[in-house]
């Protein structure tokens, strides 16, 4: 079985980062992560900056220099770019890519969006699916007193990632509720 890399995805971070701001430095993008962003997705100072440089070349995001200061870059969002965005937030979520749903759902700003309606359908299949195949496990491993206790970390956490699942599984279907209204 061939290992696929991961796919990238700091630069559709930065393309909603300037949907939301349209103008910005890379101090300023930068300071986003730490205070918005960095909630639940984490990225370094030396990531932003390369990134930056190749989003300019694939003609993603526009670049002026600041006429007094000539170090000092904004960057703003083409139409390239917005296209980009727009197939990354309706790529649909898979188990390997669920742990997007996070950050595509942050560059929702209309409760109305089918977009969200869909993220969080999305996210909620890959929950059930998980939940299923955790209660399953634990069924067929720790069917007994005896199997629990020689096994009792392993059971422990296989117990808190079933909580997790069916606590992931209430938020979205209350949010889905939400929605339906």
């Amino acid at each position: 079985m061939a290992i696929v890399p991961k796919k990238r995805v700091l630069p559709y971070i930065i393309l909603g980062i300037l949907k939301l701001n349209s103008q910005m430095t890379g101090s300023e993008i930068d300071a986003e992560f730490q205070h918005e962003i960095g909630e639940f997705w984490q990225t370094t100072h030396s990531q932003i900056y390369p990134e930056l440089k190749r989003m300019v070349a694939d003609q993603w995001i526009g670049q002026e220099t600041s006429s007094q200061d000539r170090k000092q870059k904004w960057y703003h969002l083409l139409p390239a770019g917005e296209h980009q965005l727009q197939n990354w937030l309706t790529e649909p979520l898979t188990p390997s890519t669920d742990d997007e749903f996070p950050l595509k759902v942050f560059f929702i700003q209309d409760q109305s969006s089918p977009i969200l309606y869909q993220l969080l359908t999305q996210e909620l299949q890959i929950h059930q699916a998980k939940l299923t195949h955790l209660t399953q496990r634990m069924t067929t491993l720790f069917d007994h007193q005896t199997c629990q206790t020689a096994n009792f970390g392993h059971y422990l956490i296989l117990q808190r990632a079933i909580e997790r699942e069916t606590n992931s599984l209430q938020w979205l279907e209350t949010m889905l509720k939400q929605l339906d209204g």
